[in-house]
């Protein structure tokens, strides 16, 4: 019985990555076709939540130490849970990245999220790697241009049109105690 239950498991498990997985190409099969996104009521924070649980395997398999601050009221915005789990989940994965060749200190990863005068969401991911090179520093929303190995160049600009198309801005520059920060702001 108890290897059943592990079956059915796994079975499920296979199931709900397969969903996701639909959901995934489906967002941005209408990216693609320059679709509005599907805009529905959401929390910006429950996202992030769903998203760093996707994630927990591999951050925790780079050592890093995940930090998560999410402050103010729990407002809600519309937008396009996919394609914004997209957004987060990318951001995540090059801070990951980022910090692959840091070893004089622990590696920290900082998620925040914080309301701005009931009007934005404001979400932050920050990480402690090298930061970014001051002359790449113009072009990493730019389509194609990457300074990875095996990049194609097209996360970032993905994630910039995914969040102006919600009406937000995507940011980038470098953090006062080193590493790099995306910011994004959404519309309440």
């Amino acid at each position: 019985v108890p290897v059943v239950t592990e079956a059915m498991a796994g079975l499920n498990d296979i199931v709900n990555d397969s969903r996701r997985a639909a959901e995934i190409v489906r967002a941005l099969q209408s990216l693609a076709r320059q679709a509005p996104p599907r805009h529905a009521p959401l929390q910006i924070d429950e996202v992030i939540r769903q998203v760093v649980a996707l994630t927990a395997t591999e951050i925790e398999q780079h050592q890093v130490l995940l930090y998560k601050a999410f402050n103010g009221p729990e407002l809600m915005i519309k937008g396009d849970a996919v394609q914004l789990q997209q957004v987060i989940l990318n951001l995540i994965t090059n801070a990951v990245e980022a910090m692959s060749t840091v070893n004089d200190r622990p590696r920290r990863l900082d998620i925040s999220c914080e309301a701005v005068a009931e009007q934005f969401v404001v979400v932050c991911v920050q990480d402690n790697g090298a930061g970014l090179d001051e002359q790449h520093a113009g072009r990493v929303f730019d389509a194609f241009f990457t300074t990875k190995a095996k990049g194609m160049g097209m996360g970032l600009a993905i994630c910039r049109s995914i969040i102006d198309a919600h009406g937000g801005t995507l940011r980038a520059c470098n953090g006062r105690a080193g590493g790099a920060m995306f910011v994004f702001t959404l519309p309440v």
